[in-house]
């Protein structure tokens, strides 16, 4: 509580704004450690905070075998409909990681990302992994053995299908 409480209402719209380009608790930053969706001094200044760890670091995906045998790497949200869907065995993610306290206000200030939002992160990906394609998918439901969605994408920068697991 004593880190919202300091914020400054300049501080607390960095965040918010930072947020909607989080995977979990991952900000996808650029090669030079740029998020997406604030500059590189914000990013210091949400460090400063005590949101954000600034050390660079990496998520890795791994890639799940679709019902015809095609390998998915799925990127999934907290609290959102849709998923990010790329090919390839496995995708190694730049990112910032949210403190525990910048983890735990992100879930109270989200609903989760809309389909605007999630596109604009799928078209930053696709900025840091020349030659892969990326698509977004509405999740159709998820169960014991794997999360299921649509296979006509709600966006991808050409048309493209991928299975649903």
């Amino acid at each position: 509580l004593d880190v919202v409480k300091n914020l400054s209402r300049e501080e607390a719209d960095i965040f918010r704004k930072m947020a909607r380009g989080a995977i979990g608790s991952a900000v996808p930053v650029d090669e030079d450690g740029h998020p997406q969706f604030i500059t590189y001094s914000k990013r210091l200044l949400m460090h400063e905070a005590g949101l954000l760890i600034t050390d660079k670091t990496t998520r890795v995906y791994e890639a799940e075998p679709t019902e015809n045998g095609e390998k998915v790497i799925p990127v999934v949200f907290e609290k959102s409909d849709y998923v990010i869907c790329t090919t390839g065995e496995k995708m190694e993610l730049r990112c910032c990681v949210l403190t525990t306290v910048g983890r735990q206000i992100a879930s109270v200030i989200s609903n989760g990302q809309t389909l605007d939002e999630i596109i604009g992160i799928a078209k930053f990906l696709g900025e840091q992994f020349k030659g892969r394609r990326f698509s977004v998918h509405k999740i159709d439901h998820s169960r014991n053995d794997g999360l299921f969605w649509q296979i006509e994408p709600e966006w991808a920068p050409d048309f493209m299908k991928i299975q649903p697991k």
